[in-house]
């Protein structure tokens, strides 16, 4: 049944995922199940009132005892300081009776196993980390972005390449942080950039920042290259310019 249960929720977000988060969100009718599911159950019909719980619960709130008295989402998040844009998809303001939230929500909304998840200058890497100008890791992330892959590292740079190797696997929960949720990207001007929840909308699942990281580095760090759960390249005629880093989806 679990399998039905994300068909169906993908299906009802169809491919759209992030306007449909949006509107589930702003929806009243689920404001109302959420306050008084008991008495309004049967005569409130929404198909999405499941994924809104699901969403409330993963910002710990509980159902009827939490009561809601204002919530707004947005997918209009301001643009990093290069242009780009951020990890956040939606933006979400929750007033309840006793506390007002705020969440940062990533949409990952996709079939594939492998996908693009971070594009930049190796600069913006260096500085997420906190590396030194001296730090060896911080010439070879540069030579890496010289020659744009592993196999030109170790022909080139072998070097660079054993430095990667054996060093960059200690920055694994950080470079998770930055790839996926933008943390400590030199990029964000606004903390609305980062986030702190991440929807799969394929294989339906919700996950909050620190919880994702945890798993992410336990399920995939050893299926990546240089010891880090990712696949590090440079997009299409821009070697020597920008990374790109690919990452695994829960497909």
């Amino acid at each position: 049944t679990q399998n039905i249960e994300q068909g169906l929720r993908s299906n009802i977000l169809g491919s759209d995922a992030e306007t449909s988060i949006v509107s589930l969100l702003n929806d009243k009718r689920n404001k109302n199940l959420w306050n008084n599911y008991e008495a309004l159950k049967h005569t409130v019909k929404s198909s999405t009132y499941h994924i809104y719980k699901s969403i409330l619960e993963n910002l710990n709130l509980s159902e009827c005892i939490d009561k809601i008295i204002e919530i707004s989402a947005t997918d209009n998040i301001p643009l990093l300081s290069n242009r780009g844009k951020p990890k956040t998809d939606i933006h979400v303001k929750i007033k309840t009776n006793n506390q007002k939230i705020c969440s940062n929500i990533s949409v990952k909304n996709t079939k594939e196993k492998t996908v693009t998840i971070h594009e930049g200058s190796v600069s913006d890497i260096i500085m997420a980390l906190n590396l030194q100008e001296n730090n060896p890791l911080t010439q070879a992330l540069k030579d890496f972005e010289k020659v744009g892959s592993k196999k030109n590292l170790l022909h080139k740079y072998p070097d660079s390449c054993k430095i990667l190797d054996d060093k960059l696997k200690c920055h694994n929960k950080e470079l998770v942080g930055l790839f996926i949720f933008g943390l400590n990207s030199p990029l964000v001007n606004n903390n609305i950039q980062v986030a702190d929840l991440i929807i799969f909308t394929n294989n339906f699942a919700i996950w909050r920042q620190k919880d994702y990281i945890d798993y992410y580095v336990n399920k995939y760090g050893t299926k990546g290259q240089f010891g880090t759960p990712f696949k590090w390249t440079y997009p299409s005629k821009k070697r020597g310019k920008k990374i790109q880093i690919k990452g695994f989806s829960n497909n």
